[in-house]
């Protein structure tokens, strides 16, 4: 391969991917060890079965409150029911065995809220993302 097209192939693979029309992020706080992850460990993170990172910081899940369309966007994409999630939860919570999901009213306050919050994880439009958080997927996918 000559060194033009080993430049061109280079940068096509650097470059950014732009996220799918109407897409969710899903993001972490930008201390998190972790670059992408799969509907797999979104579903047991969010189903608290993986409860840490793999540094050992505690994962703290934030989700927004009510309706709104990206939330739906989101657990849709996983095969989720918000209000079945949420009861399983909170059964983990009272057990003991979890802690609480941080509820936010909108995607400002879900961004502030993973930027500022060691372990965070949440989802919003990809087009409210800014360099405060690190984006792990794009759903749907």
């Amino acid at each position: 391969m000559s060194l033009p097209t080993l430049f061109i192939v280079l940068a096509l693979h650097l470059a950014p991917v732009s996220p799918p029309q109407n897409a969710v992020a899903v993001v972490v706080h930008p201390d998190t060890p972790v670059e992408q992850l799969s509907d797999d460990d979104l579903l047991r993170i969010y189903l608290m079965e993986q409860t840490f990172w793999n540094d050992g910081t505690a994962i703290q899940i934030v989700d927004l409150r009510g309706n709104d369309e990206s939330k739906s966007t989101f657990y849709d994409a996983l095969g989720l029911q918000p209000r079945n999630l949420f009861q399983h939860q909170m059964r983990l919570v009272f057990a003991g065995e979890a802690t609480s999901p941080e509820k936010v009213a909108n995607p400002a306050a879900m961004l502030r809220g993973v930027a500022e919050t060691p372990g965070a994880i949440g989802y919003l439009p990809a087009d409210v993302v800014d360099d405060r958080v690190t984006v792990v997927a794009y759903l749907p996918r």
